[in-house]
C-alpha cells in the first residue's frame, strides 16, 4: 500500500496499522516462543519435588515465571482483538524477560542432568525427558524399570 500513488491522503492511517500488525506479529512470535517453553517445564519444576530441591534458585525462578506468565494470559485475555491485545505497552519486553528467565531455568537443568550423566555414564543413553523421569522416580523402582524398559526395547531410530 506505501508503494500506491494516492497514498498521501491515508499515509498516517497506514503508517499506523503497519506499525500495529508489525507489533502483533512480534509479540505473538515470542509469546509462542515463551509458552512452549514455559509449558515445557512447567510439568518438571511444578511437579517433580526433587528438581525443587536439587535447584531451588532456579524452582523460585520458575515460580516467578510462574506468575507473572499467568497474569499476562488473564490480562490479554481480557481483550477480545488480537491486535489491540498484542500492541498493551511493554508487553513484549515483559516476554523478552520471562523468555531470558526460561532460558536460565533450561540451562541449569541442562546443567543439572549433565552432572547426574557424568556420575553415571549410562544416562548418555537416556533422553533428557527419561532422565528426568527416572531421576524424580528414583523412590519408585517398578516406575523406574518400567521406564528403562521402554527406552530399551525402542526401535534404535526414535533415539
Amino acid at each position: 500500500m506505501l508503494t500506491s500513488k494516492y497514498i498521501a491522503h491515508f499515509l498516517q492511517e497506514v503508517s499506523s496499522w503497519q506499525k500495529k500488525l508489525s507489533t502483533a506479529d512480534q509479540v505473538i512470535t515470542i509469546w509462542m516462543e515463551v509458552q512452549r517453553t514455559w509449558s515445557h517445564l512447567e510439568s518438571i519444576f511444578i511437579g517433580s519435588e526433587d528438581i525443587r530441591n536439587q535447584l531451588p534458585e532456579d524452582s523460585k525462578r520458575f515460580d516467578n515465571i510462574d506468575t507473572d506468565f499467568k497474569e499476562l494470559i488473564k490480562e490479554v485475555e481480557k481483550t477480545k482483538n488480537c491486535v489491540e491485545a498484542t500492541n498493551i505497552p511493554n508487553l513484549y519486553d515483559k516476554l523478552e524477560k520471562l523468555q531470558a528467565d526460561l532460558t536460565l531455568c533450561e540451562k541449569a537443568l541442562a546443567e543439572y542432568l549433565e552432572t547426574k550423566r557424568l556420575a553415571f555414564p549410562r544416562f548418555y543413553f537416556v533422553s533428557s525427558a527419561d532422565l528426568l523421569d527416572i531421576l524424580s522416580n528414583g523412590n519408585n523402582p517398578t516406575v523406574v524399570s518400567y521406564i528403562g524398559l521402554t527406552q530399551l526395547f525402542m526401535p534404535f531410530e526414535e533415539w
